[in-house]
């Protein structure tokens, strides 16, 4: 039979305290693995909600955007950071000139950005407009990124 302390031990190694929230353990065995976790998975709601409020308190002009490479990709790499402050006036065309910038891509490779892990939006479109219609619930508007602009199945 395990000692009070030893329990909490044991519950404690199982849970892991980050940046103020509980992340389960399984969790960061996974992003060791090379799962990363998603931002919705790393942070609750109500704190999502809470960034978002006070970023747009400050900068109203700009939209906080969330960028991560799609759940599947196998080609592209990570991005350094996910969270962004992206001018109203952008186009999607001028966000792709620069995240492909930032994922040092060569000219060549293919490289789309999907809203809301579904929709590829025309290049002409303003970040203020594609904020306004496919921002999510918490405020963030989520893109992901791919080498492939259809998800069928595995075919290569």
């Amino acid at each position: 039979m395990l000692s009070p302390i030893a329990c909490f031990d044991v519950v404690y190694s199982i849970l892991t305290l980050q940046n103020s929230l509980i992340t389960p353990l399984s969790i960061r065995r996974m992003s060791l693995s090379g799962f990363v976790p998603s931002f919705k998975q790393r942070r609750p709601l109500a704190a999502r909600k809470r960034d978002v409020a006070e970023i747009r308190l400050k900068q109203p002009d700009k939209i906080p955007v969330i960028i991560e490479r799609f759940d599947g990709e196998k080609y592209l790499p990570l991005l350094e950071r996910c969270k962004f402050l992206v001018p109203s006036h952008i186009t999607v065309a001028e966000l792709i000139k620069i995240v492909r910038l930032r994922l040092q891509l060569h000219p060549d490779q293919a490289f789309f950005l999907l809203v809301q892990e579904k929709a590829i939006v025309s290049n002409s479109t303003t970040m203020g407009q594609l904020y306004a219609r496919d921002q999510d619930e918490d405020g963030f508007l989520y893109i992901v990124y791919t080498s492939q602009p259809a998800f069928g199945g595995d075919n290569m």
